[in-house]
């Protein structure tokens, strides 16, 4: 999956904001079109112990869902 830079960047600053341990299986998609849903939802099912998700309006003006696992 390859999740733009922009949303990628915002997903790190709210990963440190809300100071996640061990977090990974990064995943996002594009509200708009479900632009890597199908990817988002893979990397969903693999993921363990605590799931965190938020949002994200890019440049664009598109909303994106981001989300990950943290945590052991």
């Amino acid at each position: 999956m390859t999740i733009p830079d922009e949303i990628l960047e915002a997903l790190s600053y709210e990963i440190a904001r809300a100071d996640l341990e061990c977090d990974d299986n990064y995943r996002a998609y594009r509200l708009r079109d479900s632009h890597l849903r199908p990817e988002f939802m893979i990397s969903q099912r693999k993921g363990c112990c605590g799931v965190f998700e938020t949002s994200y309006v890019d440049n664009a003006g598109d909303k994106w869902i981001m989300a990950c696992n943290y945590g052991h």
